[in-house]
């Protein structure tokens, strides 16, 4: 077993004092320890000292426990050590990955992305169906040569009517603010966050490839500025596009963007004091450290915001990350129902997210555990309370 220098070091920097795995959800669940992320750093520790035998069982063992993990960096909020533990789990994957011990669901993941140009396997020429449902939706479908602002879609939302709602209601907002923007369609590809979280980004030739079709899309549009409403693509872009391509763009989340749509009086909110929840996403909150912009939306749309006990930097991942829900999609429901059921106890009637993946996930588990709530996207709450 490989593993980077550093991380190495921090196997033996681990004091081995459990706060991490009293806070992983996904330990909550686990029948054993080593299911847990201190058992996972005490096996590895073990392994590299020799008192383990790294032999193709005990890699089987060590991959069914690093794949039941959201990559949610609940773990690393609270490591009294500071160890980067997401960063540990993600580079353990990859040589698992490499050593053929992963889940053979992803190796049908990668196919799919590889032959389709995304995740969810669909013919790409079909990437911008969902603007046929935008109200009063121009003939190109918001495809222009040229604009200032690309907004990057993603998969999921692009493929899933679950959730298709979240782009559709972002355009709108950015039509109603008078934006010059566009979509790319089919030249869009998969970030490649599945590929990397899965293990994938040693993957050099299919990951590189799908990252320069994207770069070489947006470039050619001659945009300054790129907007999400995937948390998973915006960090993406930020952690793996910008340096590698060289690219004079700015990114922003649609929370940031919208945000300043509102400041800057481009968009103006209807008189509003619903309570409601929010949750944080992972890859916005504690991977990208964005916890203000969502609530100043809510705040200048005059909602009452109601938070459960864990929020912030130790929200409840909502249990769709990491690529568990292909590979454990019981586990999934389990974590998203911890989730769900604190939303529940707040007393409002609608949770937002900002992330389609929060919603779909938790759309799905309030029909499992038969719960009340209603779970929107912001931009959907915010087209709703526009003038």
């Amino acid at each position: 077993m490989e593993l980077v220098p550093r991380f190495r070091e921090d196997l033996y920097i681990c004091a081995q004092c459990s706060f991490c795995t009293a806070t992983c959800e996904a330990a909550g669940f686990a029948l054993w320890e080593s299911d847990s992320p201190k058992g996972r750093m005490f096996a590895l520790k073990e392994m590299f000292e020799g008192r383990l035998d790294s032999g193709p069982e005990l890699l089987e063992e060590l991959s069914a426990s690093a794949y039941k993990c959201t990559l949610c960096g609940r773990c690393g909020e609270v490591c009294q050590t500071n160890i980067d533990l997401r960063s540990l789990w993600l580079d353990l994957r990859a040589n698992l990955l490499e050593k053929g011990h992963f889940p053979k669901k992803l190796a049908l993941m990668r196919g799919g992305i590889k032959q389709t140009g995304n995740v969810a396997n669909y013919p790409n020429s079909e990437r911008a169906s969902w603007a046929d449902f935008v109200p009063d939706a121009p003939e190109d479908l918001f495809q222009k040569e040229k604009a200032d602002v690309i907004y990057f879609v993603g998969c999921m939302s692009s493929f899933s009517p679950a959730i298709s709602s979240i782009p559709e209601s972002f355009v709108q907002l950015l039509s109603k603010a008078d934006v010059d923007f566009a979509i790319l369609g089919e030249k869009e590809m998969c970030c490649t966050y599945p590929l990397i979280v899965g293990g994938y980004g040693g993957d050099r030739e299919l990951v590189d490839e799908l990252k320069r079709k994207n770069a070489e899309a947006v470039r050619a549009t001659g945009a300054t500025v790129m907007v999400f409403t995937c948390p998973s693509c915006y960090l993406t872009w930020e952690e793996e596009y910008i340096k590698q391509f060289d690219l004079d763009i700015k990114l922003y989340h649609s929370t940031h963007y919208v945000r300043d749509l509102f400041k800057n009086g481009a968009l103006t909110a209807k008189p509003n004091r619903e309570k409601v929840s929010y949750h944080d996403p992972c890859d916005l909150g504690r991977n990208s450290n964005e916890y203000e912009a969502p609530r100043e939306i809510l705040e200048l749309l005059g909602a009452e915001l109601v938070e459960p006990d864990s929020t912030r930097n130790v929200a409840y991942c909502c249990g769709g990350g990491g690529d568990v829900e292909v590979y454990d999609p019981d586990l999934s429901t389990n974590m998203s129902s911890v989730a769900a059921r604190a939303f529940d106890e707040t007393g409002a009637a609608i949770t937002l997210t900002a992330c389609q993946q929060c919603k779909r996930t938790f759309q799905s588990t309030a029909k499992t555990i038969k719960s009340p709530m209603k779970y929107m996207d912001i931009v959907e709450y915010a087209l709703e309370h526009v003038e």
